[in-house]
Formats: C-alpha cells, structure tokens, sequence
C-alpha cells in the first residue's frame, strides 16, 4: 500500500475549520430588541444582538438594520443583512459600536485577526480597538490599538491583525470579564454600513463563517431572550395575579434582568372570554438561570387565564456583559 503525504498548510487549514468566529451575530442576522432604535447624549444601549452602541458627547445616532439587494455581489456569500450606524447630527465626543466577548483569559496572549466590510457615504476613517476587561472586582482594564481603516462609498473588506497582552498576574473578579472589540466611528454626520464581522485565532482571515439562524439566535439567548406579541401564554391565577414562568430556550450567562415595555396597555389579560388591561406587573425571580418568574395583575380576572403581548408589548430577560 502506498502511503500519501499529506501537506502540512492543508492540515492547518483543515483543523482551522469550524466555529472559528468568536464574534456572535457578526452577519447581523438576529435582532431581537427590534430593528431600528435612535439615541442621543451619553447614551449605551443594544439593538442588534451582542452589539452594545454607545456615544461619549454630544450627537444623535440611528441605529438600523438593513438589507442586502438579493443576487448582489459587493459582498460575497450572499448575505441578508448590514448593520448601519446613522449619525443625522454631531457635536463633540466618541460614537462606538463594540462587542463584549464573555471570558477575558481565553485570549489572553494569543493572535487574532479581525474582518470586516464596510463602507460611508463619504470618505471617512473607522478605528478599531481592543480591551481586556478583568471585572468589576478585578484588575484595571488593558486597551490594546487596532488599525485606521479608510472608508469610501464602496463595499471594502479590512483585515487587521492583534496581539492580546497575556492577563499573566492580573486578577479576574466580578463574573462580568471580557474581551471586547471596538468601532470608533467617525465624528461627523455620516452613514456607515458594516457587514460580515469576524474574529478569529490565528494571523490569517480564513472565509466568514456562516451559521443557522437558529443556530446564531441560540447563542444570543445566553445574553437575551425576548418575547414578543402573541409569544406568550401562560395559566396561573393566584390573587388575581397570573403567575407566568418563562423556561429559557438555553441557560443564561447570569441571572438576568426583566425588562418590558413600561405600559401596561401594551398587554392583555384574557380570563374566562373576557379582556383585561394589566394593573401591575413585577418581577418575582429567576431560577437558576433556567427560567423567569413574572407577576402580572388586575384585580377583575378569574379562575384561570393568559397573558398575550399586543404590538409593543414584550418581556425580555437580559443577561448581557
């Protein structure tokens, strides 16, 4: 039998492939909190999922999910969406745009290579960086530079390489460590659509990673689950409360925080054939990161129930770093 040598780059190559990109929705597929949100002054907010946009002075930003023209070929693998970071009025400060990737030591020393697209209805800079966050209880943080990227009217792909220091002697504490990667956006009014975002070990940007929806929406709900509408509906009566348990699609990073809409018209109470308009709704807990416990009341309701969401009305268990 002869035997075969195999060249030592198509192993590497072959072992490289896999769940390389470390960046969670970098296609920009999942957007759970909604499509479309607008912020002002010292502001921090998500909106597509994992992405925190923040602004450092004084400007207003929408933030909005867009689509790719079907059969198009600026951006290969035919992606279906881009993020776009809309700057309608400046003043002073920072716009950044980041994701926190949960674990600071997982990296610590290694390698990696950022890829992105992205392009501006003007010819602007966009300049990424890189910080290691060792916790609320931990060391003080480390930033690392990124790279100044020249942006036109085009679609681009940019690539840069970094290495992240070593957390040799540093102390973690906090249960919120990260690593995070950063777009420091232009600051003046302009347009900015980025796409395909990834982050992976190694010198080298290997072909952007292309995931399930599901499979991409399962790793957000570690840090977000959101119900919206008619997503929910639960029995429980209990003093003229329903008691709702919401089990988690997947165990969460932390115990999370329950937001929702903060007007209680936005919900509806059905009982027995008949509609009711919430007169409260609290928070009782969370069960080892597996599920929600709200308490949603009006004091007419009867024997038995459920819950619905009507168009704004949501529940969201959020759990981000």
């Amino acid at each position: 039998m002869a035997l075969v040598k195999v060249k030592q780059d198509v192993i590497s190559d072959t072992v490289n492939l896999g769940r390389r990109n470390l960046i969670i929705n970098g296609n920009f597929d999942v957007w759970q909190r909604g499509t479309t949100a607008t912020y002002t002054t010292n502001s921090s907010k998500f909106i597509t999922d994992r992405w925190m946009i923040r602004s450092t002075g004084v400007a207003t930003v929408t933030s909005s999910q867009q689509s790719f023209t079907v059969g198009q070929t600026d951006v290969p693998n035919n992606p279906k969406y881009y993020y776009r970071w809309d700057i309608t009025s400046y003043t002073s400060g920072t716009g950044l745009f980041h994701q926190r990737l949960e674990d600071v030591a997982k990296h610590s020393g290694q390698t990696l290579t950022f890829s992105f697209w992205a392009k501006c209805n003007s010819s602007q800079n966009l300049i990424t960086s890189y910080r290691q966050y060792f916790g609320s209880g931990g060391s003080a943080a480390v930033d690392t530079s990124g790279s100044t990227f020249a942006l036109t009217t085009s679609w681009q792909k940019f690539t840069e390489t970094v290495n992240i220091p070593s957390a040799s002697g540093k102390t973690i504490s906090g249960g919120d460590d990260h690593l995070y990667v950063q777009f420091n956006m232009p600051g003046t009014v302009c347009t900015v659509d980025i796409a395909q975002c990834q982050l992976e070990v190694g010198k080298t940007a290997t072909p952007f990673e292309r995931l399930s929806y599901s499979e991409e929406l399962a790793l957000c709900q570690r840090y977000c689950f959101q119900l919206d509408g008619q997503d929910y509906a639960v029995m429980g009566i209990k003093d003229q409360s329903l008691e709702c348990i919401f089990p988690f699609p997947t165990t969460m990073r932390a115990q999370p925080t329950v937001h929702w809409s903060g007007t209680l018209s936005d919900y509806t109470i059905r009982s027995v054939g008949t509609d009711y308009t919430p007169t409260s709704f609290s928070q009782l807990g969370i069960r080892d990161y597996h599920y929600g416990w709200v308490r949603i009341t009006n004091s007419s309701v009867g024997a038995t129930g459920y819950v619905s969401g009507n168009a704004d009305g949501f529940i969201r268990f959020d759990s981000e770093l």
